[in-house]
């Protein structure tokens, strides 16, 4: 994985490798993932069923899905109300012993083990977004003034001590 990251121009730790076994008939509901996905097949076959999430491009936070609650972060990205998986236009890929399957960030998917148990890796990589390089960059540069390292007493207050501490920032 740290030679994947290397190859990638990636930073350290942004990529996570897992197993998924499931019985025949079994599989995950259908979700979509912030992050970039490699699905390999190694026992067994998977039927993926993948459609884009055409309401957000590049979704940021956590995966979400079917019986998933919505998460703070998912508001502003939603201006046009939230993704429903259901009207989706989903293509369906058998993946077989040695298939491989890339699906970027913002995917809906679903699997299903087909024939008989199945057996894949997946590797996810989480990629910083733009988002994250900046505020990393703005937090160091915001670090060095001791007036923005203060404690802001009152920020979470009522609103008088809410609006004094919106005031001293």
């Amino acid at each position: 994985l740290r030679g994947l990251e290397t190859e990638l121009g990636l930073p350290p730790d942004c990529a996570r490798m897992g197993v998924f076994a499931s019985p025949k008939g079994g599989g995950l509901q259908v979700h979509y993932d912030t992050h970039d996905i490699f699905s390999i097949q190694l026992k067994g076959s998977k039927r993926y069923n993948i459609a884009p999430v055409k309401e957000i491009r590049f979704p940021y936070g956590t995966q979400f899905g079917n019986e998933q609650s919505v998460f703070d972060d998912m508001y502003p990205q939603v201006q046009e109300g939230f993704p429903d998986w259901n009207n989706a236009d989903y293509e369906t890929i058998d993946m077989q012993p040695g298939s491989f399957l890339y699906m970027p960030r913002g995917t809906w998917h679903y699997t299903e083990a087909t024939d008989e148990e199945s057996l894949s890796i997946s590797i996810g990589f989480k990629a910083p977004s733009a988002v994250d390089s900046m505020l990393e960059l703005l937090r160091s540069s915001l670090l060095q003034d001791e007036a923005w390292r203060r404690p802001l007493y009152g920020i979470w207050g009522k609103a008088d001590a809410r609006k004094d501490a919106v005031d001293r920032a």
